[in-house]
């Protein structure tokens, strides 16, 4: 009976070490994550957050492509972000930080987030990626608050990193979204932080891991017959 419950067991367990981490960490990738994507929550409890207690945000990245192209690394993101904010407040930008610098970012896809901008400083890039102003996109740190990303909204940008050079490793953290127009009478800004737990695979990986470790379980089940 303890070998037929072995392999859910195990497949559980995997499943949970994917999809899960003890705590918050950056996130390394490389290109055997294309298709992967992480997922989180940015809002008043990080510590580092300057914030009313119901604003929040919720961004999942999905990565569509890895490539070096004889120069560079390109990383191409899909990026899904919501403003789940309960109090009134406008999504304006957000940001990141890479690991190795990246030399330019180029954004797609959105009448709201239009622009990015390569801020490098403390040995790391920031990245904004802001709304465009009422003119022309010249900032990255407010934005049109007229044209942001409103409580209850979603939105989605594609966001293409180029790093110098042929890069086996990228490391992404410290992620932060700017609102605009807060308070009662939209007179404020907070900054909210968040921290992804782990990169998650994509379907076909954990089914292709779900079929091995189901595989290995009947194979030493039949030895086990057999004996």
């Amino acid at each position: 009976m303890r070998v037929q419950h072995r392999a859910p067991w195990a497949l559980a367990a995997v499943l949970a070490l994917w999809a899960t981490g003890a705590q918050a960490h950056p996130i390394d990738i490389t290109s055997a994550n294309v298709g992967a994507f992480f997922a989180f929550t940015l809002d008043c409890t990080n510590p580092e957050s300057n914030c009313d207690d119901d604003s929040s945000a919720w961004m999942k990245w999905t990565l569509q492509s890895y490539t070096f192209d004889g120069t560079n690394t390109l990383l191409d993101f899909d990026i899904d972000i919501k403003n789940t904010s309960n109090d009134p407040g406008t999504i304006t930008a957000f940001g990141f930080n890479t690991n190795p610098n990246a030399t330019d970012a180029d954004v797609s896809g959105s009448a709201i987030f239009v622009g990015a901008k390569v801020d490098v400083g403390g040995g790391q890039n920031h990245f904004d990626v802001c709304v465009q102003d009422q003119l022309a996109f010249n900032n990255c740190v407010g934005g049109d608050p007229q044209a942001g990303l409103d409580e209850g909204l979603a939105d989605a940008v594609g966001l293409l990193l180029t790093f110098a050079g042929n890069v086996n490793l990228v490391t992404l953290s410290d992620w932060t979204v700017r609102l605009q127009s807060t308070g009662p009478l939209g007179e404020g800004s907070a900054k909210l932080v968040g921290q992804p737990d782990a990169i998650v695979p994509e379907p076909g990986t954990l089914m292709l891991l779900g079929a091995g470790l189901a595989g290995g379980w009947a194979h030493r089940r039949r030895r086990r017959a057999r004996g």
